[in-house]
């Protein structure tokens, strides 16, 4: 189901056509926004969490969490994967995650 959501921005007008779950999951956490954001700049390639730290100067702790949730800290409900901004790509043995075509959508919208 999509949900247009408009807001005043630095007077400009900002719409977003998702759920709002994925609104809220972007602006309560500035890891997940930088996450979603450097994925958009290395798209259509895939990254895995210890480059994505590096790049975003982040915990890698802390982008697991906005990736895929983690305890308290971070709501699984509320990550990036469970809100299908990304997925996993597996290459011989190794994890990497990519931007889905809502989460390009999404920072699309954001930029």
């Amino acid at each position: 189901m999509n949900w247009t959501i408009e807001k005043r921005i630095g007077g400009s007008k900002f719409i977003l056509k998702h759920n709002p779950k994925v609104i809220l999951s972007l602006t309560r956490s500035g890891v997940r926004r930088s996450i979603l954001m450097y994925l958009y700049e290395i798209y259509p390639q895939a990254s895995y969490p210890a480059e994505i730290a590096r790049r975003i100067n982040a915990h890698p702790m802390s982008v697991i969490g906005g990736l895929k949730g983690i305890n308290n800290r971070y709501d699984i409900s509320s990550s990036l994967l469970k809100l299908g901004m990304v997925f996993i790509v597996e290459e011989n043995g190794s994890i990497f995650y990519k931007l889905s075509d809502i989460g390009k959508e999404i920072a699309e919208d954001l930029q």
